[in-house]
């Protein structure tokens, strides 16, 4: 995942940048200044790639982490995905994968979700009995290689420093309510469909930060398994608090 955090304190400004772990930047930056925090990362909590998919024969194979271990049967396996378009639903009765979810892996689109609910019983020692419990899993599939910005990360917080932060009028963190834009990264590494979803509140602001989204220099694009050049949706944010 492509995320970025700074934290950076200020003198008479407002400043940070935050990362995620899934960050599509492979190192997270953190600088204190202050407690205002900007990030930019993909448009998703959870990711997965399309090639963890090939040869999948389990469901941990494209689950991070699946807790096999506290399962002790199961009762379903639900895995829910689109393709061209369509939502399509497949349910085993184990860990391994039906023919049906398969091909949701196979042929499931790109950016889109894919959500795993799995209900089964496992054992609590505790009362020595079993008990029914359900898990959700719910990933956003991404490019094989995701947007980056040219120069990488450090150049990114260059220019969010130099282009926002610094410009930002100087209050406490608290006044400020923080604003979300999504953004989108074309074929050719170019900034589009801005959309602010939350504003500032101060009219001057709000312009400011979606100008500096607007002006931003171009950046790598994705590319999907294939080695096709894809677009791919980004989240920028800004408020008080920060990670």
């Amino acid at each position: 995942m492509y995320k970025i955090a700074i934290l950076i304190s200020i003198v008479f400004l407002l400043n940070n940048v935050s990362v995620h772990s899934q960050s599509g930047f492979s190192n997270s930056i953190i600088e204190k200044e202050n407690e205002i925090y900007y990030e930019v990362h993909g448009a998703y909590k959870r990711s997965v790639k399309k090639s963890q998919f090939n040869n999948a024969k389990l469901i941990r194979d494209i689950i991070s982490g699946y807790p096999a271990n506290w399962i002790s049967s199961y009762v379903s396996v639900e895995m829910i995905g689109t393709c061209a378009g369509k939502t399509i639903k497949a349910v085993g009765l184990n860990e391994k994968l039906t023919a049906e979810q398969k091909q949701i892996l196979n042929t499931i689109d790109l950016a889109s979700d894919i959500v795993i609910n799995v209900k089964y019983m496992y054992n609590d020692f505790g009362r020595n009995k079993l008990e029914n419990s359900e898990m959700h899993v719910e990933m956003t599939v991404v490019p094989e290689l995701e947007a980056e910005f040219v120069g990488g990360q450090q150049q990114l917080i260059k220019y969010l420093k130099e282009n926002s932060i610094r410009q930002l009028p100087a209050k406490k963190p608290n006044d400020f309510k923080g604003a979300i834009i999504k953004f989108t990264i074309n074929e050719g590494g170019e900034v589009i469909n801005i959309k602010p979803t939350q504003k500032w509140g101060d009219a001057k602001t709000d312009q400011l930060l979606i100008d500096v989204i607007h002006h931003m220099p171009k950046w790598k694009p994705a590319v999907n398994a294939n080695g096709v050049k894809v677009k791919q949706d980004f989240v920028f944010s800004v408020g008080a608090g920060g990670c």
